[in-house]
């Protein structure tokens, strides 16, 4: 898993990586400021995302919904709080599993009575 998670992350630390040098191309306090700009909206990007990027770590078995709720209403902040407890609150992907595996020896149990 932390495999996929670093091919996750190696566009964007090269992203980060390059903002200097494109902040040269231009001189001076624009360069600086855009790089800032950059840096500023790289950032904002990656926090309003949060909570899409925890449903899926976690594999929650709700994970449409946060999504869905993050991506439309995660700008109104509240929406973004919803998401961000939706992601949480969802059972992961393995608790769903044991949940499952769980019922399915009990219908087991019960039909062999």
């Amino acid at each position: 898993m932390k495999t996929d998670f670093s091919r996750k992350i190696a566009p964007l630390s090269l992203a980060l990586l390059s903002l200097p040098a494109m902040a040269q191309d231009v001189n001076g306090a624009e360069g600086a400021g855009m790089m800032i700009a950059l840096l500023i909206l790289l950032v904002g990007a990656l926090l309003y995302f949060v909570p899409t990027a925890v449903a899926q770590y976690r594999k929650a078995s709700n994970m449409t919904t946060v999504i869905l709720v993050n991506l439309f209403l995660g700008w109104t902040m509240i929406g973004w709080i919803v998401a961000l407890i939706l992601a949480f609150a969802g059972d992961s992907g393995e608790q769903a599993r044991r949940h499952r595996e769980m019922m399915e020896a009990l219908n087991r149990q019960n039909n062999q009575k």
